[in-house]
Parts: structure tokens; sequence; C-alpha cells
């Protein structure tokens, strides 16, 4: 997970003591397209999703500083419901840290399907992540749980941010759908840590 802190996020001032949460829904009964990716440099996740797999732009571009491309894209190794293989990079988007990936082969996966409406302020909202260590642990994932504090830009901003490994994995409404694709963590000025998802609702 990308750890950030620059001026657009200044704005985010005591969400973590956000104060109108709603009451916490159980978590959907299926969250699909999860898929885990691993790399020389980090291990990380994607999201299939009915209108192709996403992640994390630094993900796929690990030496691009300040958002900046440089012109080379790293090939990851996935996994997901029992199949395995190359995850080629198509496209990055350093601003907004989002890219598009192609899975090979394809797997017969049961992609997430994208929603056509951002969450309301302090809606619970969902994201899979793992742990480090042995590949066991790194693939036994465990789904958290937070609620979503205010859309800045392009940019879901949540209460809660995820552990490093979650960065390029889907984030759910309470619907099982995708909201967004989970990208930083942020230091806000009251000194609590939130986490940013680029939004793929309108």
């Amino acid at each position: 997970m990308r750890r950030v802190a620059f001026s657009l996020f200044l704005l985010l001032s005591g969400c973590a003591g956000h104060k109108n949460l709603k009451f916490s829904e159980p978590p959907p009964a299926t969250l699909p397209g999860v898929v885990r990716l691993i790399s020389r440099y980090m291990v990380a996740s994607a999201c299939a999703t009915t209108e192709g797999v996403f992640t994390a732009g630094h993900v796929v571009n690990p030496w691009a500083g300040d958002y900046q491309a440089l012109g080379h894209l790293e090939p990851l190794a996935w996994t997901a419901g029992g199949y395995e293989g190359i995850a080629m990079p198509v496209f990055d988007d350093p601003v907004r840290d989002i890219a598009r990936l192609e899975l090979v082969p394809e797997p017969p996966l049961v992609t997430a399907s994208r929603a056509t409406q951002e969450p309301v302020e302090g809606d619970d909202v969902w994201w899979v992540e793992y742990d480090y260590g042995t590949p066991q642990q790194m693939l036994a994932s465990r789904i958290h749980r937070a609620h979503f504090v205010r859309r800045v830009a392009a940019h879901l901003v949540l209460d809660e941010a995820p552990v490093e490994g979650a960065s390029g994995g889907c984030l759910f409404n309470r619907a099982g759908e995708v909201i967004g694709i989970v990208v930083w963590s942020v230091d806000t000025k009251d000194f609590k840590r939130a986490g940013v998802a680029v939004a793929l609702v309108p």
C-alpha cells in the first residue's frame, strides 16, 4: 500500500473520527473478482470486473516517482480460484495510480460488476487483504470493512487504511459491486491514517 501525503488531502482532517456512520452491515455474501498478484518487488492485488482487470498503477510501474510514467511496465504472476498465470499490463495512468491488466491464460473467473453509483457518506465498504510471510499466509484472505468518508476528485476517501498488499484490489459496496480500486494510505492533519481508492463509479 503506497503512503502519500499531499495538499489535496488536507481536506481529510478528522476523517478518522467520522461521526456519520450508519449501522454496520455484514459483508456481501460473495466478493467476486479478487486476484492475487506477485512480482519481484511486492505482493499486491487486482480486481477482475466485467469491464476488465484493474490494479494500482504503482504495482505494475514500481519505479515511477511523483506520478510520472517510466514507459516500462512490469509483468506479474497472478493466482485466483485455483488458477494462475502471468498478468500483462495493458496501460497505466500514473495521475490516478491505476492500471489495466490482461491475465494470461484468461481464467474462467467470476468477475465483479461495477457499481453505477458512488456510496453515500458513512456507508460500509469492503476489501480483501492478506498477510505477508509464508506463501500460505500470502494467499489466505480476509475481508476488511471500513466506511466511505467523501469523494475528492477521482478518489474515494475511507476512514481506515488498507494494509500493504491490498493495493490494486477491489473496493466493494454493500451489494458486492466494485466502486473503486484500493491504492493508497494517507496521513491526515490529525495524524490519523486514511485509505484512498480510485473511483470506478461516475
